[in-house]
Order: structure tokens, then C-alpha cells, then sequence
């Protein structure tokens, strides 16, 4: 039997997400136009793991 708390779920869930945009990070980079990312735009977690 396998069991899960909230917690750790949310956690992953969050770690794959800003994985999947950190690989994205270019693409989106150039769909907006954008050499940089404005740092006021981003979320405190994402600044918190990544210097723009």
C-alpha cells in the first residue's frame, strides 16, 4: 500500500513545475520577444531558485 500526504504531493508537483518552465525558459523567452525576464514579474518562489 502506497500512501501520499498533501504535502509531499505539492511539493513534487511543484518542483515539475517550475522544471517544465525552466526548460520552457527559452521558448518563452523568444515567443514574448524577450532576451530577459523582468524579475518583478516572476513569483517569489521562482526568484528564490533563479537568478534573472
Amino acid at each position: 500500500m502506497q500512501v501520499a500526504d498533501r504535502w509531499h504531493l505539492m511539493e513534487n508537483a511543484s518542483r515539475e513545475f517550475l522544471d517544465t518552465v525552466r526548460k520552457s525558459m527559452r521558448q518563452i523567452r523568444k515567443t514574448l520577444g524577450a532576451t530577459r525576464v523582468n524579475p518583478k514579474l516572476l513569483t517569489a518562489a521562482w526568484r528564490s531558485q533563479r537568478t534573472v
